[in-house]
């Protein structure tokens, strides 16, 4: 198995804070504009990456703001093990959701 190669990329505040795209300024926005077409785009110039991670504010900008959704009781018990994602699959996103608001 080979390792994966790991960027990791984010917008901090003088104070520290990490500030993604969910809170944008005009620099921020150009910036984070050409990161996405570097690592995203129809053409992009990194393309030996085939997942994505971000938190849930960046996440929920991508996903154009915030969702309304209700979920249903599971009806079957969840397996137990690892999930295996399609291994042929282009790209894989992940997003770090720690309240469960993404769901």
């Amino acid at each position: 198995m080979t390792r994966p190669r790991i960027i990791c990329h984010m917008h901090t505040l003088l104070n520290g804070k990490v500030d993604g795209i969910a809170n944008i300024t005009d620099v921020g926005w150009r910036a984070q504009k050409a990161y996405f077409d570097l690592m995203l785009g129809v053409n992009r110039f990194y393309d030996q990456h085939r997942g994505w991670i971000s938190g849930s504010g960046t996440s929920e900008a991508i996903m154009g703001g915030p969702r309304e959704v209700e979920l249903s009781e599971p009806t079957e018990p969840v397996p137990a093990g690892d999930y295996l994602a399609d291994p042929e699959a282009a790209m894989f996103y992940f997003a770090v959701d720690r309240t469960g608001k993404l769901a």
